[in-house]
This record gives structure tokens, C-alpha cells and sequence, in this order.
């Protein structure tokens, strides 16, 4: 499709030159808004302005909410307050919402102030909500309504009401203080009798989120109960909000791309790689980088701590790298493993005990494994028989710590309600380096110095 973009982009701007807006607002109007995204980014920021004022509302509302933090700032310089006002009016509740947390505050001032009364308190109750939490990525445009309805009451109701196609995948049923006490999808009530009442009918226990709960629980909930929609109710059960699915999808992917950044020992980037900054990346990887320098170093001070058990027995030192390599790639496998149970909630942090005791089964088989592989290698190198059982030991309980390490970190973390993905990678590859050097040093101490202390 880029290059199709481009192509389209050419078109597109030999139009804006001939002053044909309306034949280009015609031709776009029929197009996908994924597909504007892509076309107004092959255009210059002259023209790619211009052919933004062109598209029709709903378009554009949609095109600006997918673009990114910088792009829509540099639009929102270039827009008039009449087109502004228009923009913001016309997008989705939640895109406005996320719009709105994202801009500098004297931009936020300039767009709070050109929306409706009504529309600007909806607004700014949303952003009340905590960060990252439900009321903050739902949407408050929904179809509610009374047990008491007949069917054809509410498909008379749905025909009156201008509403989003992506937010009637359910209707929901309040009582006459906004509680939530039923459900039905919009499939089953087309084929309902159109006499029978709602209350007959509906899905009573309904599953719903809480203004307050964290976003990734509520994508947890969507996937465990294959949701279209989630509605979002107050502390008193009243309906305030549906979360859609495509919401819920553009949330993992954010979690995923975040678990992937801490993952890697590095702060969270939230825009994409061409538009963050240079200077913005390498200020989210060098607080990291320099910390975890600074701990490997310490692999340094204890090798020069034991330098005459390495002088004297020179080919230790050959082994060290292939030792703390192992131990690091165990301590990633199973640091992952338990990452991902964590995430889809298949393991608990309740449950350290069982993990503890399965990961050492699992750590003992692959070190007695790995031990038994590389012993062979040395003593076929000809390197002798205590030079082989040392580094055969060092490997088998390198992998069985590096094994019960990997994981049990992410559950301490979970338990400590710190990100699970902070203990994987680059951190627990450090963290075993040492302390496999410290264990292949200690074996090596009582097998070839027995007696030294």
C-alpha cells in the first residue's frame, strides 16, 4: 500500500496545485481511513495540510485520531479554530480523550475551549480517571435501554439515534438510575419476538469493567470472554461507558511494545522509531545501559580477586564466556516463560511454590545435561579430568540458578506490583554473569585447591 500512497500523494497534490478540492474530496471520501493516514504522509506539509481541511469531518476525525503525537501537534499549529472545532467535535470520546493527555497544556487550553459545554465536562471528567485505566480508554457513546421495552420499542429506538457502527455491537439494559442490569447483543434482538420484553430476554449477569481498573485487565477480560465490547461501570454499578475491540487491540499492543522495551533494559518509548527523536532514545537506554555496566563490572573484581587461581590454572579462563553465556540464555528462557504465563494470568504469584519447585526439576535435567556436554568437550580437548568435573559442576548448577532466577524474579516483581518484564533480559543476564563467574570460581576453588578455604 505505500507505494500505492505515493502514487495516490502525486495525484492528490497536482489537484491541490489546480485548486480541484472538490474532485479530490469526492475521490477520498470512499477510502479507508488507514489509507488517508498513509497518503497524507507521503505529501508535504504544505499540501498535506491543505488536503486534510478537504477530507469530510468524520474522515478526518478518524485520520487525526490514528496519527502520531508530533504529526497531529504540527496539524493543530497549522488548523483554524472553525476547523478545530469541527475536528474535535467530531471524534470518538475516547480519541479526544487521548488527544487531550497527550498535547502540551496550551494546546489542551486552546481545545478545551472550543468544545460545547456539555461535550467539554464529558471531557474532562474522562481525563478525572486514572492513567491507563478504563475510564480513561472508554468511550461514552453506547445504546442503553429500559427492561420494560419491547423488541420493537428498541429497534424503533436504533433507528432513530445516530450512533457509531462500532459501538452497537450490544445493547444494554439500565434501570431508571443508570444501573447496568442486563445485556443483549444486537444479533439477538433482530430475531427476538417484537413483542417479548427486554427484561424476558436479556443476559443478567453481565460482565463488566470498573472505571479504575487497569486497562491491561480489562483487555484480559475481552479475550477470557471473546467480547466485542465491555461496558465500564461507576463504584455504584451504574453504566458509564463501553470499551470496543479495537480500543482493546491498539491497548496490547501497546502493552506488548512496552513489555518489549522493558524486556531490553530500556525505558518506555511510546511513538514510533522515525518519530521519536535521537536524543529521546538515547536518554531511555542510557540510565540503563550505564547501571548495568557498572554491575557487569563487577565480574572484573572477582576475577582479580582469585587472578592466582586463574594464573595458576590458565585454561579457566577459556571456559568463563561459554559458562556465563549459558547461564544468562537460561535465565532469558525461563525469565520469558513465566513472563507470558503472568501476562495471560496462567500463573499467579500465590503460586511461587509450584513454579519453584517445577523449575528446579527443569533446572537440574537441562544442567545435568549441559554439565555432562561440556565435561566431554573438555576432556576430549585433553584438558584433564579435574578441569572437566569443575567445569561440568560449574555449568550444571549455573543453569539450575540461572533457571530458579529467571524465574522467580518476575513473580517477586509482580508481588512488589512492579512490571514483571523489568526482570528478563540484559538485568537477569547480569545478574547471572556474576553469579555464575562466583560459582565457577568457588568449584573450582575446592576441587583444584582442596583444603585452601
Amino acid at each position: 500500500m505505500v507505494q500505492a500512497a505515493r502514487i495516490i500523494a502525486r495525484e492528490i497534490s497536482e489537484l491541490i496545485e489546480k485548486g480541484a478540492y472538490r474532485e479530490i474530496k469526492e475521490a477520498v471520501s470512499s477510502f479507508h481511513f488507514a489509507d488517508v493516514v498513509e497518503i497524507l504522509r507521503e505529501l508535504p506539509d504544505d499540501k498535506a495540510v491543505v488536503f486534510f481541511r478537504i477530507l469530510p469531518k468524520d474522515l478526518a476525525a478518524d485520520v487525526f485520531a490514528e496519527l502520531e503525537k508530533d504529526e497531529q501537534e504540527n496539524l493543530l499549529r497549522q488548523l483554524t479554530d472553525e476547523t478545530l472545532r469541527g475536528l474535535i467535535n467530531e471524534m470518538a470520546p475516547d480519541d479526544r480523550t487521548d488527544l487531550l493527555e497527550e498535547m502540551p497544556a496550551n494546546v489542551v487550553t486552546r481545545l478545551i475551549s472550543l468544545l460545547p459545554v456539555e461535550t467539554r465536562n464529558r471531557a474532562l471528567e474522562l481525563l478525572r480517571y486514572p492513567e491507563d485505566s478504563a475510564g480513561r480508554l472508554m468511550t461514552t457513546e453506547y445504546v442503553a435501554v429500559r427492561p420494560d421495552w419491547t423488541v420493537q420499542e428498541v429497534l424503533n429506538y436504533l433507528r432513530e439515534i445516530e450512533i457509531d457502527s462500532e459501538t452497537i455491537y450490544y445493547i444494554y439494559v439500565i434501570d431508571d438510575e443508570r444501573h447496568l442490569v442486563g445485556v443483549l447483543s444486537l444479533r439477538e434482538v433482530i430475531f427476538a419476538d417484537p413483542e417479548a420484553r427486554i427484561k424476558d430476554i436479556m443476559h443478567r449477569d453481565v460482565i463488566a469493567a470498573r472505571t479504575t481498573q487497569d486497562q491491561e485487565e480489562v483487555v484480559h477480560l475481552m479475550k477470557k470472554y471473546d467480547l466485542l465490547a465491555l461496558p465500564v461501570v461507576d463504584k455504584e454499578n451504574r453504566l458509564v461507558g463501553i470499551i470496543t475491540i479495537d480500543d482493546a487491540m491498539d491497548i496490547q499492543e501497546e502493552e506488548a511494545t512496552e513489555d518489549f522495551q522493558k524486556m531490553a533494559s530500556m525505558g518506555t518509548v511510546e511513538e514510533s522509531y522515525f518519530h521519536t527523536s535521537s536524543w529521546m532514545l538515547i536518554r531511555k537506554r542510557l540510565g540503563w545501559l550505564t547501571a548495568l555496566l557498572l554491575t557487569e563490572s563487577l565480574t572484573g573484581t572477582i576475577m582479580r580477586q582469585h587472578e592466582n587461581l586463574l594464573n595458576t590454572f590458565v585454561v579457566l579462563a577459556f571456559f568463563i564466556p561459554t559458562i556465563i553465556g549459558t547461564g544468562g540464555n537460561t535465565g532469558t528462557q525461563s525469565s520469558t516463560l513465566v513472563i507470558r504465563g503472568l501476562a495471560l494470568g496462567e500463573i499467579r504469584p500465590k503460586e511461587w511454590l509450584k513454579v519453584f519447585l517445577k523449575e528446579i526439576f527443569i533446572g537440574l535435567i537441562l544442567g545435568l545435561s549441559m554439565g555432562l556436554i561440556l565435561a566431554l568437550r573438555v576432556l576430549v580437548d585433553g584438558q584433564g579430568i579435574n578441569i572437566a568435573v569443575v567445569v561440568g559442576l560449574s555449568v550444571c548448577a549455573v543453569i539450575l540458578i540461572a533457571n530458579l532466577f529467571g524465574a522467580l524474579l518476575p513473580l517477586l516483581a509482580r508481588a512488589l506490583r512492579l512490571d514483571p518484564a523489568v526482570m528478563a533480559g540484559p538485568l537477569i543476564t547480569t545478574f547471572v554473569d556474576i553469579t555464575a563467574l562466583w560459582i565457577y570460581i568457588q568449584i573450582a576453588r575446592v576441587i583444584l585447591f582442596p583444603g585452601s578455604g
